[in-house]
């Protein structure tokens, strides 16, 4: 899969603009330097565009990557024809893929595994075949009564035959893929009170709506009072119209043997295909949800920012910069942006680019009547930057600082540079270290808290999804074995990690125990 062309299809980019934007990507940049410090590299693409490109990159790594696993697995197995090779070669989603690698991925011990045990699996396919016209299905299955292996009656081979058929069916591809279709078009959630108390979840005790209709806000609403064992909630699916989607590619009128290949139809769908489609509808339903409302939330925030900035007047606001130049933006006294340019005007020397800022920001102010002008606020990037650049030249260091403000009075630091592992040090106490030494300088004197973030080649972000996925391995083991274990001493932010990572966990319960610097996360399990 050529996941470069791709990106270029679906995102209408040169190829050249998608080499870049991958290549600093992979080598550990985040989307807001990126955006912001590497204009020249992505052809100005802005965060939003980045951050969407880096979600399908993810997403096309990882199908590509399950792709090589599925055929490795297949190849083992003796399992992968040409046939299957093209099928998995052209899948597009990882819902695709796994229906294709179903059939051959290894199961528990199933009704299907144990019928194939008692050698019923020659019944199932004679039953399959439809082609017999005279014996009925209880005299074929005579033959396959064998008392030593558990099969005492006709009735129970013809059991234990269908229980292979309904496997077999459940897991073909076509038809799981025609059967999603079906429940996403036509399914209706249904939910009902789980108890008998009032809450905000009243208007939802007796409430259904179909799947395709659901707005973002009622599925998370729903999600959330399931979650909070207010409500039951299911998928209502056309059974009818479900099995004849696999009536009509396994049943063929007109042998004795029909009726038991409908049967294990029927017996697909209510034992295992309508289950496992439910679970998947679900949790596509929520990851569209989620997209809806961050889509809301970004409307909604988008009207805020676009409020004039001040009331009744036409308003210059630059945006300080020095290697990219100052961003410059003309909004008029009702929040409409007029005019955006770059002004290349705080590196020192570079006269000729000075002078032509100058004349430009004049045009800009005479032609649009600007009657104020608004600076960024830049003093704590800039000191912040100017001490850990001092700092890092101490340690005769060659990383580069960047500084970029976030919300509030938080400020993020990017150490760029080569073979970053000796500023991290030992689980981050290095890098921790220069933090705690940025935020004493910078809040000396300060009114109010400037917080200061300092990271280097995604260290921190790396962290916390490791610990996200120890806290995870030892929670499990706690609910195995039933007994409380203490974790390894940590510091505040990485417990705090910890906690959250398990709070919404059943029967799971954690706190802090011991003095710092040996203060621990116990993990203890709970009925």
């Amino acid at each position: 899969m050529d996941i470069n062309a791709i990106l270029c299809q679906e995102f209408h980019l040169k190829k050249q603009q998608c080499e870049n934007v991958l290549k600093l990507i992979d080598d550990g940049n985040t989307i807001p330097f990126i955006a912001r410090y590497r204009k020249e590299m992505t052809d100005s693409l802005d965060d939003q565009v980045l951050r969407e490109i880096f979600e399908r990159l993810q997403y096309l790594r990882g199908l590509d990557k399950r792709r090589s696993e599925i055929e490795s697995a297949l190849q083992e197995q003796g399992n992968l024809t040409d046939e299957l090779s093209a099928k998995l070669a052209a899948a597009s989603t990882l819902a695709e893929l796994e229906d294709l690698y179903r059939p051959f991925r290894p199961k528990r011990r199933t009704r299907a595994t144990i019928a194939k045990e008692k050698g019923l699996e020659p019944l199932a396919l004679l039953l399959l075949m439809q082609n017999e016209k005279k014996k009925t299905p209880e005299q074929i299955a005579e033959a396959f009564i064998q008392p030593e292996k558990g099969v005492e009656t006709a009735e129970e081979a013809l059991q234990g035959a269908r229980d292979i058929l309904a496997e077999q069916f459940s897991d073909d591809a076509d038809a799981r893929k025609k059967l999603r279709e079906l429940a996403f078009r036509t399914g209706v959630l249904e939910s009902k009170k789980a108890k008998d108390e009032d809450s905000v979840y009243s208007m939802y005790y007796d409430f259904s709506q179909e799947v395709r209709n659901l707005p973002g806000h009622r599925i998370l609403a729903v999600n959330r009072g399931e979650r909070e064992e207010f409500l039951k909630v299911t998928i209502r699916m056309d059974e009818a119209a479900s099995v004849g989607i696999l009536e009509r590619a396994f049943v063929r009128e007109g042998s004795t043997t029909t009726q038991q290949v409908k049967a294990a139809c029927q017996d697909a769908w209510e034992r295992l295909v309508e289950p496992s489609l439910e679970r998947e509808v679900r949790a596509e339903l929520t990851d569209r949800a989620g997209t809806a409302a961050i889509q809301v939330f970004g409307k909604n925030l988008h009207q805020l920012l676009m409020a004039p900035p001040v009331k009744g007047k036409v308003t210059l606001g630059v945006d300080p910069g020095f290697r990219t130049g100052c961003k410059l933006a003309v909004v008029d006294e009702n929040g409409k942006v007029l005019a955006t340019g770059v002004g290349h005007f705080t590196l020192p020397g570079q006269e000729a680019a000075k002078a032509r800022a100058k004349a430009e920001i004049l045009a800009m102010c005479r032609k649009y009547g600007v009657t104020a002008i608004a600076i960024g606020n830049g003093t704590a990037s800039r000191e912040a930057e100017q001490f850990i650049a001092g700092l890092l030249e101490r340690m005769d260091s060659k990383a580069v600082p960047h500084c970029w403000k976030e919300d509030g009075n938080t400020y993020q630091v990017e150490l760029v540079g080569d073979d970053l592992g000796y500023l991290i040090g030992r689980r981050g106490d290095t890098l921790d270290a220069i933090q705690h030494l940025a935020n004493y300088s910078i809040n000396r004197g300060v009114e109010g808290h400037i917080r200061i973030n300092v990271d280097a080649e995604r260290y921190r972000e790396k962290r916390e999804e490791s610990l996200r996925r120890y806290a995870v391995k030892k929670a499990q083991q706690v609910l195995k074995m039933r007994r409380r274990t203490t974790l390894e001493p940590m510091n505040a932010y990485e417990r705090h990690v910890i906690h959250a990572a398990l709070q919404d966990m059943d029967n799971i319960t954690t706190h802090s125990t011991g003095v710092e610097p040996n203060r621990c996360v116990v993990i203890e399990y709970v009925r």
